[in-house]
């Protein structure tokens, strides 16, 4: 018999499977690696999201938080529902609960209405909870204050970590440059044939403004010290952001009649020279709306020019009306110009009574596990209108 009639030895046979095993347990262990791997990276991925996905909807859901309501009367004061304990000195729009590292944060917003004649206005306030159960599942609730509570909503699973800080400013986030004060007075100055618009000096910081004539184009400068025409100066440097704000209250018939796009109340800075006055560069003037549909009396804005250098600039208000709007009057009060700063923000996990109304951030501190696999972020969202 011929060897390739015989077959394999019984030595040839063995070694054969000793190959054959270890070519199955290389391949099989990079199976079981491939699968591990890709389990593990679905993991990650999943976490990734969930981390991501809960922060968005987080930092949305605080970007109203404190959005207040205003109500009718001599002078317009703010819904107290907005404040979590208004009359026990709470004006505050959140509570911060501490529990290891799954916090329970409960504030209140306002939600805006986009339709009709009430767009841009708060119809309704929301009072919303954010909590961590015992099976590491983040919950939210919404519910209409003095109305119906919602259903809790389930918002991620595996939630190792929910810490929230308030952040309180531990100084003063602006330098003032000029507060107007009962001394102040008002340089008038009129532009075209038209009479000059009458100025009544008001209890406290400000002015009524009257006697508006069709099609009469009128300007005012902030004057000091009293009893002069000289405008007051702000100087203001090139790279630094400067701010205004100023309470403007228009009469019921200023209000009924004033028409967008038609009767014009604008503000910004001049700069003068021999006489000429010019717009200060990068600073455009803006216009405000004095209709029935104001939200609140307060306007406000900040910039910075586009000047070289330091330069001396005036604010002026310039009024300019169609006959609608001719028999009605405006207050403006209160007005202030300041440098800002970045705020410094002193991290607090329980703020106090007298902290929480100066808060206007909150630092999110969030980990999610999927699969053994985590994710953490840290994220500092600003809260701009919580507090008076």
């Amino acid at each position: 018999m011929t060897r390739s009639q015989k077959g394999f030895t019984l030595v040839e046979l063995l070694v054969y499977i000793s190959l054959l095993s270890v070519i199955v347990l290389i391949a099989g262990q990079g199976y079981v690696d491939s699968i591990r791997f890709k389990k593990t990276t679905e993991g990650k991925i999943a976490a990734f999201a969930g981390t991501a996905e809960v922060s968005s909807y987080f930092e949305d859901d605080l970007a109203v938080l404190g959005a207040k309501a205003y109500q009718a009367g001599a002078v317009a004061s703010i819904v107290s529902v907005v404040y979590i304990d208004a009359g026990g000195g709470d004006s505050s729009s959140f509570v911060l609960t501490n529990n290891g590292n799954l916090d329970r944060l409960t504030f209140r917003r306002g939600v805006y209405s986009n339709s009709g004649g009430t767009a841009g206005t708060i119809v309704t306030n929301l009072q919303v909870t954010w909590w961590v159960d015992g099976n590491q599942k983040l919950w939210r609730q919404q519910d209409t204050i003095g109305g119906n509570a919602g259903a809790p909503i389930l918002m991620a699973t595996g939630v190792t970590q929910f810490n929230i800080e308030a952040g309180v400013q531990s100084t003063d986030a602006s330098t003032t440059l000029k507060s107007w004060s009962s001394s102040d007075s008002l340089n008038l100055k009129t532009h075209g044939s038209g009479p000059a618009l009458t100025l009544t000096k008001i209890a406290g910081t400000g002015y009524r403004i009257s006697g508006f004539t069709a099609e009469t184009e009128s300007d005012i400068m902030l004057c000091v010290p009293p009893s002069t025409s000289t405008p007051q100066g702000i100087n203001l440097s090139p790279g630094v952001t400067y701010g205004v704000s100023f309470n403007m209250t228009p009469d019921a018939v200023m209000a009924a009649q004033f028409t967008n796009q038609k009767d014009l109340i604008s503000a910004g800075f001049r700069t003068i020279a021999g006489g000429t006055e010019s717009a200060l560069a990068g600073v455009e003037d803006y216009g405000f709306f004095a209709g029935k549909v104001v939200a609140t009396n307060m306007r406000y804005l900040e910039f910075s020019h586009g000047i070289s250098g330091t330069t001396t600039a005036y604010y002026l208000m310039r009024f300019r009306m169609q006959a609608s709007a001719i028999g009605g009057s405006i207050v403006i009060d209160s007005l202030r110009i300041w440098e800002s700063h970045l705020a410094q923000n002193s991290w607090q996990s329980a703020p106090t009574l007298a902290q929480k109304k100066k808060v206007k951030a909150l630092r999110l501190n969030l980990n999610i596990s999927n699969d053994s696999e985590n994710s953490h972020l840290t994220r500092i969202i600003a809260i701009p209108n919580n507090g008076v």
